[in-house]
């Protein structure tokens, strides 16, 4: 089973598209962003297959 961590930077407003963020595999620190909730749902079901933006590197334990 894959770990995942979801940020959510913005919730949906009344009108608006929806939440939008970055979901990140923890194994991994592969980002994936979304701008909706169907975005969202495909980066938890693959990972892999979305290459939204920038590869990031895991960030360094302190």
């Amino acid at each position: 089973m894959e770990s995942f961590i979801v940020r959510i930077y913005r919730r949906p407003e009344p009108e608006g598209p929806g939440p939008v963020g970055t979901v990140e595999v923890a194994a991994t620190g592969q980002r994936v962003a979304f701008h909706n909730p169907e975005e969202l749902l495909a980066a938890l079901e693959n990972p892999a297959s979305r290459r939204r933006g920038r590869a990031r590197q895991p960030r360094a334990k302190r």
